[in-house]
């Protein structure tokens, strides 16, 4: 996890104008954080956006799978909304499920070590994510110390692979916040839970 976020660090730091957005996605959410916590010491005006990831100090499903055969991985995959394939020895089958290990291992193996962020953070949460429950997603709260919303939007736990107009509404209004000017980005932490448009 540590050389993953050092290596999304890497291509920021340097680069002029130095505001970012963070977005990450499942496990690249954890990866995100990290690189955003590395970043905190930088001159750069920063925003996190975190998508159907737990919250650091909880346990990762990732755990249980570490060790399961590859038709239990392909099985747990499809029921998460994943790609829908039964048969290890299928082509796209043999290319994905090394990936796919790599990816669980490196969750279940990812240990916050309890120093908080301090930059504004939005946590979105997916109503059939079959992953993380909405209430694992919203305890990133307790992880910054920076603004802090949460969102939840239509879709299972792979929502993002085509995003909605709610979650690109979300990127925008976290890249607004560091377009602010900087003393606006250190604003108080609060709980603001929103609904996007057409949400049931």
């Amino acid at each position: 996890m540590d050389q993953a976020a050092a290596a999304v660090v890497d291509r920021i730091v340097g680069q002029v104008p130095a505001r970012v957005v963070l977005f990450g996605h499942s496990l690249g959410g954890a990866v995100a954080f990290e690189a955003a916590r590395l970043l905190s010491p930088h001159d750069i005006a920063l925003s996190l956006v975190v998508s159907a990831r737990q919250a650091p100090h909880l346990p990762s499903s990732a755990v249980d799978l570490v060790a399961a055969d590859d038709i239990t991985l392909l099985e747990t995959l499809a029921h998460w909304g994943g790609a829908a394939l039964s048969d290890p020895d299928d082509p796209v089958a043999v290319l994905l499920l090394p990936a796919l290990r790599a990816d669980f291992e490196l969750s279940a193996e990812y240990t916050w070590n309890g120093r908080l962020a301090s930059v504004p953070l939005i946590t979105v949460s997916y109503r059939e994510d079959a992953v993380v429950a909405e209430a694992s997603v919203r305890a990133w709260e307790k992880v910054t110390e920076g603004h802090y919303r949460h969102v939840t939007e239509p879709g299972d736990h792979f929502a993002a692979r085509t995003p909605s107009p709610g979650l690109i509404r979300i990127l925008t209004e976290a890249l607004a916040c560091v377009h602010r000017p900087g003393p606006r980005l250190r604003t108080v932490r609060h709980r603001d839970t929103a609904a996007t448009e057409g949400a049931e």
